[in-house]
């Protein structure tokens, strides 16, 4: 509506047309669950009508073939459904499932996702996240106070799914306090990253330069990631963890 009626494209955006991919590796295999950082909730929403529309935009196959996928499982999580009828473009081809990249690196918030299939419910999936709080890009636009209250103290969390359940995982929507002990991390002398606030996370002196995966790869039989929160740990030299599958059988970490 916004190109219709003014001069202004918001598609042109470098990110919007990441996020179906976005959404689809934040998914759990089986399009069922999903990897619920920071604020997040559990299941599948009700509110992902518009990721057809940014496929039929970019007219991309792959993230054609992701969301209808998601649809296919859950048309629930689609609830406004005439958007999906006007949005979904029957005329643009899905790239099989088995040929879709099936690991992302996600520069902004620093997060990685390797999963071991599209297809398969059962499948072996991990994430790690180590970014600065509200992201590299919100830092930068950010002119003194910012608000990042539905982010978490969480650098280097991961969580792992497997066999159609998450074995690694977050504690959800803590009301009281956003702290490191929510999380899959590292506690030093009890204490996790350096936080304020209590219920909503506050920002914090240069975090923007805090949190980094310093690496994320993937090649025939391994996938690994390292990240480093070294920053975000007061009189910490170094705290860095890596993360890795090998042969789609074993998690390192």
């Amino acid at each position: 509506a916004l190109r219709r009626c003014t001069d202004v494209d918001l598609y042109t955006t470098p990110g919007l047309q990441g996020i179906p991919y976005f959404r689809a590796h934040l998914m759990t295999p089986g399009f069922s669950d999903t990897f619920n950082i920071s604020d997040c909730g559990r299941g599948m929403y009700y509110f992902n009508h518009y990721l057809f529309r940014l496929a039929a935009e970019y007219k991309d196959p792959a993230a054609q073939a992701l969301v209808k996928a998601a649809y296919d499982v859950d048309p629930g999580s689609f609830s406004y459904y005439p958007w999906c009828i006007l949005w979904y473009d029957a005329d643009l081809a899905q790239t099989p499932l088995a040929e879709i990249t099936r690991w992302r690196y996600f520069e902004d918030l620093e997060l990685a996702t390797y999963r071991t299939s599209w297809t398969d419910p059962e499948a072996l999936a991990v994430l790690l996240k180590c970014g600065p709080y509200g992201g590299h890009r919100l830092n930068e636009l950010a002119k003194g106070w910012v608000n990042v209250a539905h982010d978490h103290p969480d650098a280097n969390h991961f969580m792992l799914w497997w066999q159609g359940q998450m074995w690694a995982k977050d504690d959800g929507y803590p009301k009281q306090t956003k702290a490191g002990e929510n999380h899959n991390i590292i506690l030093v002398d009890g204490k996790g990253p350096t936080q304020r606030g209590t219920g909503w996370l506050q920002p914090i002196a240069n975090m923007g330069s805090m949190g980094k995966l310093e690496k994320v790869a993937s090649q025939e039989g391994l996938f690994w990631a390292l990240g480093d929160a070294s920053a975000y740990y007061p009189g910490m030299k170094t705290m860095r963890r890596w993360l890795a599958v090998v042969q789609d059988r074993y998690v390192v970490v």
